[in-house]
Order: C-alpha cells, then sequence, then structure tokens
C-alpha cells in the first residue's frame, strides 16, 4: 500500500512540469537587453558668464547656449557604436552623437534622449526638464593693491577713505555679452554716472566728505534677448 502511494505522488510531480516552471520564472534574471536596466545621464551646461573665483555651475538663461552631453551606462552594450535621437519640447534634434546644443527659452525645456543600438534598438533613454534661472547682479570692492575682494557686498557697504571703487559682477548673462548689444549703467544717489573705462567698474569719491549713505544701482540688459538684471546697495563712507 505504501508503495502504491509514493508512486501516486512521484507520477504526480513528473506530470507538472509547466506548472513548476511558471513559479520560478519570475525568480530568473533577464539576460536579454532591457532598457530598464541600462542608464543613461544627461549633463548640462551652459555658455553664461561666471568669475574665474566662482565654484558653482553657470546656470542656463534665456537666449544663451545649452550644451547637452549624453553618457550612457549599459553593460555588455558598445558605447562607441551607439547612435543618439534627441528630442526637445517634441522636436527632434538634427544630429545622431552625444553632444547637442539647444537655446535656452523661457521657461523649462522637456529634453529627451535616446541611445539606439546598431540595429535601432533602445539600449537607454531618458527625459528630463532643464531649468533656466535669471542673471544676478553682485558688487565686489576693487582695491588696487589687495585687488578684487571675493566677498560680495550685501545690502550695505561702508568705504573706509575718500574713494573705492566697485565692480558688479553679472552671473548668468552670455558669456561673450558686452556693449554694445548689452546696455549698462550706474546711477549713485538716483543720479546717472558716466563710465569711460571698464563698464563694470565704478569709481566713486566722496565729495563732499559725508556720512550720508548713498543707494549704488547698476542695470544691465541685452538688447537682442532683452534679458535684463538689476543689483542695488546703500554705500556709506567713513573717514
Amino acid at each position: 500500500m505504501l508503495y502504491r502511494v509514493i508512486f501516486a505522488l512521484l507520477f504526480l510531480t513528473l506530470s507538472l512540469p509547466f506548472s513548476t516552471e511558471a513559479q520560478f520564472s519570475a525568480l530568473r534574471p533577464n539576460t536579454s537587453t532591457n532598457v530598464t536596466n541600462n542608464q543613461i545621464d544627461i549633463i548640462v551646461e551652459s555658455d553664461t558668464y561666471v568669475p574665474h573665483f566662482y565654484q558653482g555651475r553657470a546656470e542656463p538663461t534665456p537666449g544663451n547656449t545649452i550644451r547637452l552631453l549624453a553618457i550612457v551606462y549599459a553593460p555588455g552594450a558598445n558605447n562607441q557604436n551607439l547612435s543618439y535621437r534627441w528630442t526637445v519640447s517634441g522636436s527632434l534634434l538634427p544630429t545622431n552623437t552625444a553632444q547637442a546644443s539647444i537655446r535656452a527659452g523661457y521657461g523649462d525645456t522637456l529634453v529627451r534622449v535616446q541611445a539606439l543600438s546598431d540595429d535601432g534598438q533602445i539600449v537607454a533613454e531618458r527625459e528630463e526638464y532643464v531649468s533656466v534661472a535669471s542673471p544676478v547682479i553682485r558688487f565686489y570692492e576693487q582695491n588696487s593693491l589687495r585687488g578684487l575682494s571675493r566677498i560680495a557686498i550685501g545690502t550695505q557697504h561702508i568705504a573706509v577713505g575718500p574713494e573705492i571703487a566697485i565692480k558688479a559682477e553679472p552671473y548668468f548673462i552670455g558669456r561673450n555679452d558686452a556693449p554694445p548689444n548689452l546696455r549698462s549703467g550706474w546711477t549713485v544717489g538716483g543720479t546717472a554716472v558716466v563710465v569711460l573705462e571698464d563698464w563694470r567698474v565704478l569709481n566713486i569719491e566722496n565729495r563732499p566728505a559725508t556720512y550720508a549713505p548713498a543707494q549704488i544701482d547698476f542695470s544691465v540688459q541685452n538688447s537682442t534677448t532683452l534679458l535684463k538684471a538689476n543689483g542695488t546697495f546703500s554705500l556709506l563712507f567713513n573717514l
């Protein structure tokens, strides 16, 4: 009797190979090329201006060039043989390389890139929004002996001595922006001041000597993109 039971159980187990296979198939690694197992990063670089001592990245601003670079992490794939399909806000870019350039708009831009194998299969893909910033004005004291200070002036600054040189650094404007396509202007206490040399540097003499603060304003605007920025602070001479 026991022999018959064992034989019946053995026969039942051997007669169900498909059910056993189905139960364990989800635990096996997928050895085929799967897009979800690969990764692709998009490196964003902006062709905007920042001072040489600034340790952050140059932010994209409207009207300026953005450079894009795709880096693929795909085990088993030959990255040298990959081609790329770039789309920006749904429009296909005329390039099939890992690099692309676009012009920054006035809002966030949706960028999508697909890495393709020789036979046109998608190896990896990614999409993300590229955000744009606005130009920012920072003021720094410039000394003939010590050079340019690395500490930005806040809302108020006290000048020691009868005169001071202030340099305005327009972060994130176009790297090549300069007069005449770039209009800039200084005002001291509401009065426009003409700068004859470096348009970013203002030399102020305390005449007559006074402890009364003066409002310093600087503005800059690109005549093509109409991108503009303003900065202001209060200056007090302490003789």
